[in-house]
């Protein structure tokens, strides 16, 4: 399933995008208030400035399977409202693109439930133009 997908922000070694498709809706999450413009200016801070990925609390690998592979998710509020945003990464040239795809505002469960595993998998079929 072929997307596009617009840059946000970038580094040498990452560059940071949101699927065009939902970027109103991710934006919309994203700008809503201090809180959550706060949380998401940590997030950049720390996975996309410093390239710190592997931070669970911050931003956690969603691999299910083979097709899941390169879906990640940045999570919100773990024990308050644990909003998701599923990501799909690719690697090109040394440099990690991070593409927000999905935008889930409640996980609700410790576990993946199937309505869960189907958006990841889903998430994992995207195939992103960048557009610069």
């Amino acid at each position: 399933m072929k997307r596009k997908a617009v840059i946000l922000l970038k580094t040498k070694k990452i560059v940071l995008c949101v699927d065009k498709t939902n970027s109103e809706e991710i934006y919309s999450f994203l700008f809503k208030n201090d809180r959550h413009n706060k949380k998401f200016k940590f997030f950049c801070e720390v996975v996309v400035v410093n390239n710190k990925r592997q931070l669970k609390d911050i931003y956690k690998h969603e691999q299910i399977d083979e097709l899941t592979k390169d879906v990640w998710a940045i999570r919100f509020f773990v024990g308050q409202e644990n909003a998701r945003i599923y990501c799909k990464e690719y690697k090109r040239n040394g440099i990690i693109y991070i593409v927000m795809t999905e935008l889930v505002l409640r996980k609700k469960t410790n576990k993946i439930d199937k309505k869960l595993e189907k958006l990841i998998r889903k998430v994992g079929e995207y195939e992103h133009e960048i557009e610069e």
